[in-house]
């Protein structure tokens, strides 16, 4: 028990003895420290022993005698200092007075754990006013009656005050508002230790687990059956007898086979197995990607394979049915669409009754779940004639999350070629400008030729030449620049241009850096005229590119040169020519490219195909943007500039596109 003197003055009065128990006991008492000096409004300090701590400023001015006042005014009978370890907690009215709100519409409510006052914890309940109830889910105060769903109906009546029910299986009870809710408490799988549910599952008293005398008869393999929720199947678990048993529940009759399904009552979770009719099987070829969809309408809702009970392979399922040619080892994968945020599961079974698998896939089984989007892969030896069935199925991880979505899916079985890429090998010309250099308005200062290679396969450039040619010469082929070396790859660009002085030409822009240039500008670089043939020549004597170390070179040798064109019009096999400016020539009938004759804004064009894929078939016009530019501001001259240009040519450091993609 502490005593706190307070002195006012010369009047000294005797505090009534506080209970200190490291806080408030209730609302209305006075908070007292646990330990620390008080100072008190006549500025006498009393330590945490309650003693006198020394004389204050105050102290100073008081009478002599003052202190003697004080001990006179103390009873004699004051009895010893309380132990502050005996703290009375507060009750369960104070603390809901302090911790719930009003219990209006909305407000918070249900179970809270607050401190006791005395360094603890307790739980209280916080309720409703009027006719409000506390809704269970939301813990909230709403208007009406709240009915029990099939989880509030499992924590109301499963292993919960005041009714206790410990097992028992679907029973219809009372939802508390008038209507009923299927409450599930486990079965006889709730109860441990060998005990069994005391009472019939149908009757109206508590549920309790209980021991029951263990006789050989105590428990037949068909009751076992049916308290493990095994219709068919192998029912692993604990008798009455507290022993370990495998029971043979029995097949199914017809076509019907035994499945699984994952029940969740409440808290309680566990596997139910019964007859159902079996999913249809879609047919499946070999070396053809199929698409599949987990989501999909097609997709079962049965679960084919258990893994020790405890890891199973969730619905939806898509089922393949897919027959051997031969014998021999068979290699099946699927991959979720797009790298997709989704895990799978794959396995072969030999018939949709079987509940083992032949092989199965799925990296998330015994290590941390593999990356989403990873492909899923197996293989198995098949029999020649013999039908599998292919199981594809959602991930499912410890929390029993299921996961869904689009895959693709393909079987090899020693058959299958890859297929052949049409664009592999073929580099075409994909855009071309020939109003640059020599033109008084030029929007590009440069000529320019744009390559691209359509195939999944790098190319080596190496000894391709550039000749151009008159559209009406027959002969008269002028090599315009050598590609030493380079390589366009898979999809890739690669930009030809000439190096162009600006001349008095401020308006133009130079091309986005070549990949390859003819040097400058004189009679024997790349100035293209309004109707050229262009020859994108292979190395002499190429009949075929061949791949070497997963590049496609020509088997060719040496550059061509104009003794090799010597004579001929259109050497169409000699490399890419593209011809424009004259109808009929060559078998072009692509117009030619007029130069700009006139000052901004004018019209400019270009020969493009906007994928590389596509081929050209007309001539486009280009989208160019100018700003004025102040040349004089005495005389408000002023002339336009070029700030942007569209299409822009492409070099090797665009954005591959391969053709089929």
């Amino acid at each position: 028990m502490k005593k706190l003197i307070v002195a006012l003055g010369s009047l000294s009065l005797l505090a009534m003895p506080l209970t200190g128990c490291g806080g408030s006991k209730g609302n209305d008492d006075p908070i007292v420290p646990d330990s620390g000096p008080v100072i008190t409004d006549g500025g006498l300090i009393i330590d945490d022993a309650g003693e006198d701590a020394g004389p204050t400023e105050t102290d100073a001015a008081e009478p002599e005698d003052a202190g003697e006042d004080t001990d006179a005014a103390e009873p004699e009978d004051a009895g010893e200092d309380t132990d502050a370890s005996q703290c009375v907690p507060r009750t369960e009215e104070e603390a809901k007075a302090s911790a719930c709100s009003t219990g209006a519409l909305n407000a918070a409510c249900g179970p809270k754990t607050v401190p006791d006052g005395c360094g603890g914890n307790m739980d209280i309940t916080c309720g409703c006013t009027g006719e409000l109830k506390c809704e269970d889910e939301s813990h909230t105060c709403v208007e009406g009656c709240v009915p029990l769903n099939s989880n509030t109906g499992h924590a109301y009546y499963c292993n919960h005050a005041p009714n206790f029910w410990e097992c028992g299986g679907k029973i219809e009870r009372d939802d508390l508002c008038g209507g009923k809710v299927m409450v599930n408490c486990g079965g006889d799988t709730a109860c441990k230790g060998g005990k069994v549910c005391d009472t019939d599952p149908d009757s109206d008293s508590y549920l309790h687990c209980v021991l029951k005398e263990c006789v050989p008869e105590a428990e037949t393999d068909a009751k076992f059956c049916e308290r493990y929720h095994s219709e068919c199947g192998t029912a692993d678990g604990v008798d009455s007898c507290d022993n370990v048993k495998h029971v043979d529940c029995g097949g199914c009759t017809g076509t019907d086979i035994c499945v699984s399904q994952m029940v969740t009552a409440g808290s309680a979770t566990y596997l139910e197995r019964s007859c159902e009719e079996a999913p249809t099987a879609i047919d499946l070829a070999s070396c053809v990607e199929t698409e599949g969809d987990t989501s999909s309408s097609d997709a079962s809702k049965v679960m084919l394979v258990e893994k020790n009970n405890s890891y199973l392979y969730a619905a939806p399922e898509i089922v393949y049915a897919w027959k051997a040619s031969a014998s021999g080892d068979v290699t099946i994968t699927a991959t979720p669409w797009n790298n997709g945020d989704y895990d799978l599961v794959l396995y072969v079974v030999d018939s949709l009754a079987s509940r083992t698998p032949i092989k199965l896939a799925d990296s998330g089984i015994n290590s941390e779940r593999e990356p989403y989007g990873a492909a899923e892969s197996l293989t198995f030896t098949a029999t020649q004639g013999k039908t599998y069935y292919i199981v594809v199925d959602g991930g499912d991880w410890s929390s029993h999350r299921y996961d869904r979505g689009p895959f693709h899916i393909t079987v090899d079985d020693g058959t299958c070629t890859p297929a052949e890429n049409p664009y592999d090998g073929k580099v075409v010309i994909s855009g071309l400008y020939t109003g640059g250099g020599n033109n008084s308005y030029p929007i590009w200062f440069q000529d320019y030729i744009e390559l691209h290679n359509q195939g999944s396969k790098d190319i080596d450039l190496s000894n391709w030449t550039v000749f151009v040619s008159p559209v009406d010469s027959s002969s008269n082929w002028q090599l315009k620049t050598t590609i030493n070396r380079g390589t366009i790859k898979a999809g890739g660009y690669f930009l030809i241009g000439h190096v162009s002085p600006k001349g008095d030409t401020a308006t133009a822009q130079d091309i986005p850096a070549p990949d390859k240039t003819t040097g400058k500008v004189t009679a024997n670089t790349m100035q293209l005229g309004e109707a050229h043939k262009i020859l994108i020549g292979m190395p002499k004597g190429t009949t075929e590119l061949t791949e070497v170390e997963g590049v496609l070179k020509p088997n060719g040798s040496g550059a061509l040169t104009s003794n090799d064109l010597k004579n001929i019009a259109c050497p169409t096999d000699k490399g890419i020519l593209f011809t424009y400016g004259s109808t009929g020539t060559c078998g072009s009938s692509l117009p030619e490219l007029p130069n700009a004759t006139q000052a901004l804004p004018y019209l400019g064009y270009v020969f493009y195909s906007e994928d590389g894929c596509e081929a050209i078939d007309g001539r486009t016009e280009l989208t160019v943007t100018t700003k004025e530019v102040v040349d004089d501001q005495a005389s408000h001259q002023t002339h336009k500039e070029i700030t942007a240009i569209s299409p822009m040519p492409r070099n090797s450091s665009t954005t591959a596109h391969q053709c089929g993609d």
